[in-house]
């Protein structure tokens, strides 16, 4: 094809049209184009490098979601994790153009085996330790789970989360994360016995008084416990 004739198409065309459709319809490269282009001041215009954009960011979230890992959490490592979120663990949201959230809980070092303990359950679901840091991976199962537990931002128990939470794990967890056994003592002079008086208390500080005592009331018909809300509310406690 005589170069004129090349450079009209080239004018034509280029603007509006991908590259790699002009450079075949003349039997060139795409580089050999985009020099022609180039050397006579031929631009592409605004509005296809606008649907161009757009395109490429349709694209990129098409491949994002094709390659997120699996995330099917069984019966009981789901429980597990309910019962983290309701002790030491929270929801946050990823890097800055991140769309998902992820888990994560801190811990000092005398609680590292029992948080080893805890991803020995979860390895399979991408989470990780890292320093003192339990995490998974950014995912939608927990963008999901995000306003079941944070109303404004502040975490809080509804009675749709509650309501998912049916396992004893889930109880060994909340226990594990934010639960103390302690025991006080009386003395009985008259008889001299020395009675013992165990009690658990599980220190829920971020929830409101009416939050603990649906806890309890959740705990107590699901696990046959007796938790009460004591006056202060800052924790639910069984005798």
């Amino acid at each position: 094809m005589h170069t004129y004739k090349i450079v009209h198409y080239i004018k034509q065309f280029y603007p509006s049209t991908s590259t790699e459709k002009v450079a075949n319809a003349l039997h060139l490269t795409p580089s050999q184009v985009r020099t022609l282009a180039k050397k006579h001041g031929i631009k592409k215009c605004e509005r296809y490098k606008a649907e161009l954009k757009k395109q490429l960011i349709v694209n990129r979230r098409n491949w994002y979601k094709e390659n997120i890992p699996t995330f099917e959490p069984s019966h009981t490592q789901e429980q597990i994790i309910f019962g983290s979120l309701l002790g030491d663990g929270y929801i946050s949201k990823g890097a800055q153009r991140s769309i998902n959230y992820y888990y994560q809980e801190h811990f000092g070092e005398n609680q590292r085996k029992y948080r080893e303990w805890k991803l020995s359950k979860l390895h399979n679901l991408n989470f990780s330790i890292s320093g003192n840091y339990l995490r998974s991976g950014s995912h939608p199962y927990f963008k999901k789970l995000y306003p079941l537990l944070y109303l404004g931002g502040i975490k809080s128990l509804t009675s749709e989360f509650i309501a998912k939470c049916i396992h004893p794990i889930f109880l060994t967890s909340l226990y594990l994360d934010d639960g103390s056994l302690t025991i006080s003592y009386t003395y009985n002079e008259n008889t001299n016995n020395v009675y013992c008086h165990p009690s658990i208390i599980l220190y829920t500080l971020n929830l409101t008084k009416s939050e603990n005592e649906l806890l309890a009331a959740h705990l107590n018909t699901t696990f046959k416990t007796n938790f009460v809300c004591p006056v202060t509310h800052m924790a639910i406690s069984i005798y």
